[in-house]
């Protein structure tokens, strides 16, 4: 096996940006190469007077209201350690319960269905349902204050429409709210960019239909009572970087050199992307901003969480440090990331990687790890490969536990597996290999040298 070092933030950081620094030069006809300061971690690719800096997520105006909804794991870590970082009233959906423990949010948090209480599976509710429940909310909380509260809404980029629809549906000024914009992660970007094959721009065109669905939310017309076209990923996609060059809207994005070092934009495409508001931010950044005692709160709502389970037993940090915690002469930890595709005439949601890819994974690695598999939150083992992972004794982690948060938890532990947005946000140096192609982000990381400790790649095979 080969050395496996740690590194610190600090090379990690250097990893990035010599590469990077090395794109923008190549680029630097059309793109100056101090616009690549604007990537310092925290720092925005536009900006706005608008928002608070260092602690912006800490003070709430007096009457001020924030809304947190969230779909996929990602989205859920950005929204769950956002509202750790404050004491403001806060209504929470998330439609992946599993990632975190509800019961253990923070006196200042509610579910947003607050008449079945916190204790609740929250993926039964329709789309009609959460959009209409934000509404009465957003009116309730506008009556009682009589105009005067101030509203955030924090929401997965694909769904932004939703908080658009329930805002200005309820009457309620832009200056008076503000949206933030929850990454994804690497499936952030396969929506439709503003911009053709050729790189050429049509910010324009998007701006214009954008501005008439607002209007139309405004006056409760059309597309207003349309729930299908608030929740419709393609819409948040479409329009998403066009609302971020509003004042009042900004888009939380790990890495948005991925949008500024596309090689084939043109000078006009560069222009509007410098006019956006995206953020630069980790997960792991909002992390080491809490104070410890939240930080405590944190690990204990996503890693003491009943609802998963683990070797039969519900999923408790105590029981996780049994064969996470490794000592001196033990082999480390090396937990494989799965995931699922839809084969075959009739459909079958099979479990990747399939025992032909698992056995080269035990082969390569077996030796020197400890082998673990971790599915992807939507498909669990089943058949054969269940069958495969049992008689080889590869034991199976809870399928919505974040590994983001396991490996932060965790930090001498390694993994490895198909293409996803968790890669993103932990440190290259935990990352071992990859099985198949690589999209978005971390397609575009890897070309620029983020993962060099990855140097183990494995086909996939159905």
């Amino acid at each position: 096996m080969a050395v496996v070092k740690k590194i610190t933030s600090t090379a990690l950081v250097l990893m990035l940006t010599i590469p990077l620094a090395a794109a923008v030069v190549v680029l630097s006809i059309v793109l100056p190469v101090q616009m690549n300061r604007r990537f310092e971690a925290g720092h925005r690719l536009g900006y706005s007077e608008g928002w608070r800096d260092a602690n912006e997520y800490r003070d709430g105006a007096p009457e001020e209201f924030h809304f947190h909804l969230s779909w996929g794991t990602l989205a859920t870590l950005y929204s769950s350690l956002l509202f750790m970082q404050n004491n403001i009233p806060t209504y929470v959906y998330m439609g992946r319960r599993n990632t975190f423990n509800i019961d253990q949010m923070p006196g200042h948090v509610t579910h947003l269905f607050t008449g079945y209480g916190n204790h609740i599976p929250t993926d039964h509710f329709t789309n009609a349902q959460i959009l209409n429940e934000l509404r009465t909310h957003i009116q309730r909380i506008d009556a009682e204050t009589e105009g005067g509260a101030r509203f955030h809404i924090f929401i997965e980029e694909w769904f932004m429409m939703v908080a658009w629809n329930a805002l200005l549906t309820s009457s309620i000024c832009e200056s008076r709210f503000q949206i933030t914009l929850l990454s994804s992660g690497a499936g952030d970007m396969i929506t439709p960019a503003p911009w053709d094959a050729s790189g050429i721009s049509q910010f324009p065109q998007r701006r214009t239909e954008f501005e008439a669905h607002l209007q139309q939310f405004r006056n409760n017309t059309g597309i207003a009572n349309d729930v299908a076209f608030a929740f419709n990923m393609s819409n948040g996609g479409r329009y998403k970087l066009v609302a971020a060059q509003r004042p009042n809207v900004r888009f939380l994005f790990q890495f948005p050199e991925y949008y500024i070092l596309q090689p084939n934009l043109t000078n006009e495409v560069r222009a509007e992307l410098m006019r956006t508001n995206i953020v630069k931010k980790q997960p792991v950044d909002l992390l080491n901003m809490l104070p410890q005692y939240r930080q405590q709160t944190f690990f204990n709502a996503v890693l003491n969480n009943p609802n998963n389970r683990v070797d039969g037993q519900p999923l408790t940090r105590a029981l996780l440090d049994t064969f996470l915690l490794r000592e001196e002469e033990d082999k480390p930890v090396l937990i494989v990331s799965g995931t699922w595709d839809w084969v075959g005439p009739n459909n079958d949601q099979v479990v990747f990687p399939q025992p032909a890819v698992f056995q080269q994974i035990v082969d390569e690695f077996g030796d020197d790890f400890e082998i673990m598999f971790k599915p992807h939150p939507t498909g669990m083992p089943t058949g054969t490969l269940l069958t495969w992972l049992n008689n080889n004794n590869i034991r199976v982690l809870p399928p919505q536990i974040p590994m983001e948060v396991l490996m932060w938890a965790y930090p001498d532990s390694f993994i490895g597996g198909y293409s996803s947005s968790l890669y993103a946000a932990i440190p290259a140096s935990q990352v071992l290999f990859f099985v198949g192609d690589l999209f978005g982000t971390i397609n575009f990381l890897d070309k620029m040298g983020f993962f060099s400790y990855a140097t183990v790649r494995f086909a996939h095979q159905i």
